[in-house]
């Protein structure tokens, strides 16, 4: 009598990985696709000039500055290389950019069976990067010149 066939897996786990992976590889796909579509957008259209750029309504309802305010004209800025304009418009974005673009491609690179973090690391960032916001958020609305926007 024939003994009975070793009971293999129906899909392999090397595959089943890498099925996985290949769905989110669209996504890093098509978030790119539409990141340069965005950056191309503010290279060309100065946001001091157009205005189908979105308001910020914390700004019109109150008149202070989010951490947000500033932003798209920073980039627009730093996309034709003039660094100094842009941290003149908006300090955060220009100091958190390459540290949001390091830890993007890092990530990218990994893949998803490398880059697995705790959720307790995840969330010590989260606080950390919260706190930074809003520590940013209050001094940028204190009467210092040196954070105040240029006039809009």
């Amino acid at each position: 009598m024939a003994e009975p066939a070793p009971k293999v897996p129906a899909v392999p786990p090397i595959i089943g990985e890498r099925a996985a992976w290949s769905g989110w590889r669209w996504v890093w796909l098509v978030s790119g696709v539409g990141l340069l579509v965005a950056l191309g957008v503010l290279f060309w259209f100065n946001p001091a000039q157009h205005s189908f750029y979105p308001f910020c309504a914390f700004h019109r309802l109150t008149g202070w500055q989010c951490p947000g305010c500033g932003g798209l004209r920073a980039v627009h800025h730093l996309l034709h290389g003039e660094v100094v304009t842009a941290f003149r418009f908006n300090q955060l974005v220009v100091l958190a950019l390459p540290c949001v673009a390091w830890f993007t491609v890092r990530r990218w690179l990994r893949g998803p069976q490398r880059g697995k973090y705790s959720h307790q690391a995840q969330a010590r960032w989260a606080w950390f990067a919260l706190g930074i916001l809003i520590v940013f958020w209050i001094v940028r609305n204190l009467p210092l010149e040196f954070f105040r926007l240029p006039a809009e």
